[in-house]
């Protein structure tokens, strides 16, 4: 492969990753950190699931939009076009929508509140006990609000997925690091990728199936739908492929390694 061919690849591959940096979130931190604290490694057989599941997903909301030529939101209009109407628009396509809106309302609050969270873990950021940081919180969030407005004034949506992607390879080499110096069993490791609910480890710890559920749902997520395929238009079949497995499997590894980290933490 030539250089410049093997400089788009990489390029291709990074723009991809978007999709791993918009799904490992605080809440893929917390409940993947909590899985592995509560559960040691019983449970890494939901996330190789839910990678398997939004790699499908996500591949078939590619795919018919570069065939197509029209994004899901209009594949799903004409597809509903025969129901009851409301404003223009099939019920079903009001429903859909109004999901997603609710949906990515309450992802987006998480992110936030995990980006605050960031701030008061910065040193000297946080006063003495008891002292109130609504300034912060508010502070934060108008920060964030700045940056997302610059952002999308910008207008540089490859520019941005190549960043998220740098910064996604960054975090899976820190944890993998992290693993390594920790160190793992391989048994426990090999046993957790068959599928079971465990019994519940303590009375203070969560329902395994709750939280089998909520490790799916921090994995395959509706909105990457969405975005991937805004993401699609203009581009090759193939390469779109090839970006989307590098994608899921990035955000695998690095939920994966969260999870360890959290098993190795509930051990000392």
């Amino acid at each position: 492969m030539a250089f410049p061919s093997l400089c788009n690849e990489l390029a291709s591959l990074l723009y991809w990753s978007m999709l791993a940096a918009c799904t490992v979130g605080p809440g893929t931190v917390v409940t993947c950190a909590r899985a592995g604290v509560e559960y040691n490694l019983q449970l890494i057989w939901p996330l190789v699931f839910a990678s398997v599941l939004a790699y499908a997903l996500q591949e078939s909301t590619v795919r018919l939009t570069i065939v197509s030529g029209r994004s899901l939101g209009q594949c799903l209009r004409e597809k509903c076009g025969g129901y009851s109407k409301l404003c223009g628009a099939a019920i079903p396509c009001w429903l859909v929508s109004g999901a997603v809106v609710v949906g990515n309302t309450m992802y987006e609050c998480n992110n936030w509140a995990g980006g605050v969270d960031a701030v008061f873990a910065l040193p000297g950021v946080v006063g003495p006990e008891g002292e109130d940081r609504s300034l912060i919180r508010v502070g934060s969030c108008l920060g964030y609000a700045a940056t997302v407005i610059l952002i999308l004034a910008w207008d540089q949506t490859d520019a941005l997925g190549v960043c998220l992607g740098v910064v996604m390879v960054a975090m899976i080499g820190l944890f993998a690091v992290v693993v390594a110096l920790m160190g793992f069993s391989w048994s426990a490791f090999l046993l957790g990728l068959v599928p079971g609910i465990p019994n519940r480890s303590s009375a203070v710890a969560a329902e395994p199936a709750d939280l089998v559920l909520s490790l799916v749902g921090t994995t395959a997520i509706g909105f990457n739908l969405f975005l991937g395929g805004s993401m699609a238009v203009g581009r090759q079949l193939g390469a779109a492929r090839r970006g989307i497995a590098f994608s899921t499997l990035s955000a695998m590894l690095v939920s994966v390694l969260i999870l360890i980290v959290g098993s190795g933490a509930s051990g000392r």
